[in-house]
Parts: structure tokens; sequence; C-alpha cells
């Protein structure tokens, strides 16, 4: 059974896992008081809202590591033989900014080079409306402008959504208020 304690001193909350208060060690009674329902309430609630704040910091970040879908380059077409052509035809392509651990796949090295003027082969998902497949895109400076200001707009994007959710749960006055709101990126 959880009790909630009140530390004498500093007037702090806390919880432990005790049958009641008198089983708890003099030392432990000696510097905390039992809280009452209503301090017990406020201390259930702000954990409520601690979580849920912790669990809207990860969902941000996470939905910042999703595939940029909406950024469009020149297809690079494998000719069988060892050798590409490009198109001159713009496809729509998935762009990785998940951690690799590879250097050379790493979304912030292919930009870098690419804003460097160097055109990287890009081996990617293509989107052809419904269907997804394998492929390669050129990144020149010119989508690798691209691909970074989109990031940019979605990284500010997901930070004023968390913030606006985190103030939403700050102001919240029961846990079921707390559990109601919608804390999912999409």
């Amino acid at each position: 059974m959880k009790i909630y304690l009140k530390n004498k001193t500093t007037s702090e909350i806390s919880k432990v896992e005790s049958k009641n208060f008198s089983t708890l060690s003099r030392g432990v009674r000696d510097l905390n008081d039992e809280a009452t329902q209503e301090e017990a309430d406020v201390f259930i609630l702000q954990e409520s809202k601690d979580k849920t704040i912790t669990q809207i910091k990860t969902n941000r970040n996470n939905a910042n590591l999703l595939p940029l879908n909406s950024i469009q380059a020149l297809e690079i077409i494998d000719n069988g033989d060892g050798s590409f052509t490009t198109s001159e035809n713009s496809k729509n392509f998935l762009f990785n900014v998940a951690k690799t651990n590879t250097p050379l796949t790493e979304s912030s090295n292919i930009i870098n080079s690419a804003l460097r003027g160097k055109v990287i082969r890009y081996s990617c998902a293509i989107v052809e409306g419904e269907n997804i497949r394998k492929g390669y895109v050129e990144i020149d400076v010119t989508v690798a402008e691209n691909i970074e200001n989109h990031l940019i707009v979605r990284g500010q994007d997901n930070v004023a959504l968390a913030n606006s959710l985190e103030d939403e749960v700050n102001a919240c006055t029961t846990i079921e208020e707390v559990e109601a709101i919608d804390i999912n990126f999409s």
C-alpha cells in the first residue's frame, strides 16, 4: 500500500510502500508526518503531470526523427551495368533523419556534403502515390537546402506543439483532465 509522507522540515511530499504510517521505522516517522488526503492528491496530480510532460518530450523527439516524405529530387536510374543516368523527373522520396551510427549515411553528413557542392547519390525509398520502391535520387545544394529547411520548420513546429501541450497539462486540475489530452505528434 502506498503511504504519502510530508517532510517536517521541507514540507515535501513523498510516497513509500508500507502497511500504514505506524509500521514505518522510527527514523522515518521522526522526519515525516503522514500527508493529508488533499496533500497526497496534489502530489499524485503532479506525478501524473510530470509523467505526461516527459512523454510529450519523448513524442516530440521521436517525431523529429521520422523520415521526411515531402522532398523531391531527380531520380537516378541504375542502368544495371554499374553506370547510372539522372532522369529529368523529380520524385518524392523518404529522407531518413534517424541516427545510423555510420558516418557516410548520417543525414547531417549527407546534407553538409551536398551544401558544400558535392552531388550525392542517395539510396532511398521513392514514393509514387501509394507505392514505395527502392531507388536513388540526386541530392544537390538545392535539395539539401530544402531538406534542411523542412527539418528546421518541423523541429520548430514540434517544439511549439510540445510547449502548448505542456501548458495545457500544467493547467489541469485533475488526473482525468491530464489523461484526456492528446499528446501524439503526427
